[in-house]
């Protein structure tokens, strides 16, 4: 019986120290996509249309929210698995047909949801004063400013 004590208690704390990391590193708020870079194609494209609409991702915690020129994304979620790493989980969409500047957001924000490698490989990120880079392992990188 005592054994089986130090033993649950050797599992907690290893348990512990495995769970998901937390988004230290990654700054909280809103978030406007202003450049698409399709590495592929080398081509880049700048999702600005003339109404003052914005691509948007908004963090807070482990959890992100934002929209597309044409959909909403709510309840969605991240880890933080190692410096300047994302991996971001299940999102509610409104499944309203992309365009080009909202598909390659929701292909970064599903590359992890559609990757047949487990675990998958995490997109970049870095921090360059009010910009934020996130590159996906496959095609796109996305730019977004304060």
């Amino acid at each position: 019986m005592k054994y089986m004590f130090l033993l649950l208690t050797v599992i907690g704390i290893f348990g512990l120290s495995c769970s998901k990391s937390s988004n230290a590193g990654l700054p909280e708020g809103t978030w406007k996509l202003t450049t698409i870079y399709d590495r592929v194609n080398d081509i880049t494209l700048l999702p600005a249309n003339g109404t003052g609409d914005h691509i948007v991702l908004q963090f807070r915690g482990n959890s992100f929210s934002g929209s597309t020129f044409k959909n909403t994304i709510t309840d969605g979620s991240f880890t933080t698995p190692g410096a300047g790493k994302i991996v971001f989980g299940f999102y509610n969409t409104t499944y309203v047909e992309e365009d080009e500047f909202g598909h390659p957001l929701l292909s970064v924000l599903s590359s992890c949801l559609l990757s047949s490698s487990s675990p998958c490989k995490p997109c970049d990120y870095t921090l360059e004063g009010d910009k934020l880079i996130i590159s996906s392992p496959y095609i796109y990188e996305l730019t977004f400013e304060r």
